[in-house]
């Protein structure tokens, strides 16, 4: 049974965004909504079937409350993660995974004590470029913040991207087959304190049934599967104003026994109300597989 969303009448309130939501089009009655990470006019398709449309929204400041706001649930929560890396550090792949990983996991040891391994396989570096105002970003070393309300993966998403992982890994990975798990992020400014383009999750307590729409992500070599988000007057949204370099946001993407496990929809969205010395938004995001 789902909790009772957060009182967010706490000031200094919040801050009127746009929020990219699917469009409910007639055609995912009939059509399974996709996108594609390579050019695919050679087949002779577009590259997705998505159409979204504009919502104004009221998104709260959750700073003068974080420590109510629960992992379990709420989907997500905030957390204090002091690092040992600078801002060029996380340029870096290899320092990322050789220096960042360790303090995550520490981090998530003590969020997830009954978790018998976590395994961080992924980060995504994202700097936003200076004329940021479109859906696409456009070519650069680094991507932009994503603007569209998502989960990066479904159930099904979740097991197609470990088994395409597990071959990469060089240690045993026989003792974690078939147990349960869940897909978790710790993300980060690393430019801070900033308010620009910040993170946004959405409360699972206010998440209807119907809100969640699954979409195929094709890739040249396989499918994943990830989540979009219907509009619905009942989301309950939240940001950390003016986010400190050591500060994260841990959130949920999916646990492996379904959706009725907390998770956070999420989407970067264009703060009017930063300051303007506010410097442009860089982030890390680590995503690792929780297993227990």
């Amino acid at each position: 049974m789902k909790m009772a969303a957060l009182n967010s009448n706490a000031k200094p309130g919040y801050v009127s965004a746009t929020i990219y939501y699917l469009d409910r089009l007639e055609l995912y009655k009939s059509q399974k909504p996709y996108m594609c990470t390579f050019d695919p006019t050679i087949l002779g398709g577009p590259k997705t079937n998505h159409k979204y449309v504009e919502r104004t929204v009221q998104i709260h400041n959750a700073r003068p409350f974080k420590d109510s706001i629960k992992l379990d649930v709420n989907g997500f929560q905030f957390e204090s993660l002091r690092t040992t890396m600078t801002n060029e550090d996380f340029d870096n792949d290899s320092i990322v995974q050789q220096k960042y990983y360790p303090e995550v996991i520490a981090l998530m040891k003590r969020l997830l004590p009954d978790a018998v391994e976590i395994w961080p396989y992924a980060h995504q570096r994202r700097k936003r470029p200076e004329k940021f105002n479109e859906m696409a970003t456009e070519d650069a070393q680094f991507e932009g913040p994503v603007i569209y309300a998502h989960l990066d993966y479904t159930p099904s998403g979740a097991q197609i991207t470990l088994k395409k992982e597990f071959p990469t890994r060089t240690d045993s990975v026989e003792h974690l087959k078939g147990r349960r798990f869940c897909m978790m992020n710790v993300w980060r400014v690393t430019n801070g304190p900033t308010g620009d383009w910040p993170l946004a999750l959405c409360d699972y307590t206010t998440v209807g049934q119907g809100d969640l729409e699954l979409t195929d992500i094709v890739h040249r070599e396989y499918a994943g599967e990830s989540g979009r988000l219907y509009h619905n007057e009942s989301h309950k949204w939240y940001f950390l104003d003016e986010q400190q370099n050591d500060e994260v946001v841990v959130w949920r993407n999916i646990d492996s026994r379904g959706f009725q496990y907390p998770y956070a929809p999420h989407t970067a969205f264009e703060n009017g109300e930063k300051k303007a010395s506010d410097p442009p938004r860089e982030s890390m995001e680590v995503r690792m597989a929780c297993f227990f």
